[in-house]
């Protein structure tokens, strides 16, 4: 299983792998709005895309 630890402040995740008893960062991270956007694009149909790009927008959920 993977899942993602996401830094709102910084725009930034770090991808997570575990089994049953470890947890340990993949090596893949990154900017996470343009991992969210890619994640969209692969897995929302075209119709519904834009809604879910402007719930998926990290920069309004910042908090300053």
């Amino acid at each position: 299983m993977h899942f993602c630890l996401i830094d709102l402040q910084r725009d930034f995740f770090e991808e997570i792998s575990n089994n049953d008893e470890t947890h340990r960062l993949t090596g893949n991270d990154g900017c996470s709005s343009e991992k969210l956007y890619q994640l969209c694009d692969a897995t929302v149909v075209p119709e519904y895309r834009d809604l879910v790009r402007r719930f998926l927008d990290v920069p309004p959920l910042r908090k300053d």
